[in-house]
């Protein structure tokens, strides 16, 4: 066996096997878009206590609610034991459910 013939290749790093498995980083996306989601939340309560009859903040208040909301969801479905490989899942539902409701209740808002 000289030369290393039959030898085992070298264990990769910890690291690089942890990089390898959060290739996409869906998860730090998500996690991302709900921490801003919660400080535009909190700035579009207060700009809608100002102007209350403004179109465009009632739609955009609307979008970061379920944006957030969604996401919480998607945080509890992981908590609870969901496999975390289903990330991209997750979020395709997500955001499909968030556009069908952003839909369904802009149309109500409009039409009341």
């Amino acid at each position: 066996m000289a030369g290393g013939e039959g030898a085992a290749a070298p264990a990769r790093p910890a690291w690089q096997e942890a990089r390898r498995s959060r290739a996409s980083h869906v998860g730090l996306w998500a996690w991302l878009l709900q921490r801003i989601s919660a400080v535009a939340l909190l700035l579009l309560a207060v700009a809608h206590l100002l102007y209350p009859y403004s179109v465009l903040l009632q739609f955009l208040l609307l979008v970061t609610i379920l944006t957030h909301g969604l996401l919480g969801v998607r945080v509890i479905l992981l908590d609870s034991g969901v496999n975390v490989r289903s990330h991209k899942t997750l979020l395709g539902v997500a955001a499909a459910l968030g556009l069908l409701l952003l839909i369904l209740l802009w149309r109500t808002i409009l039409a009341g």
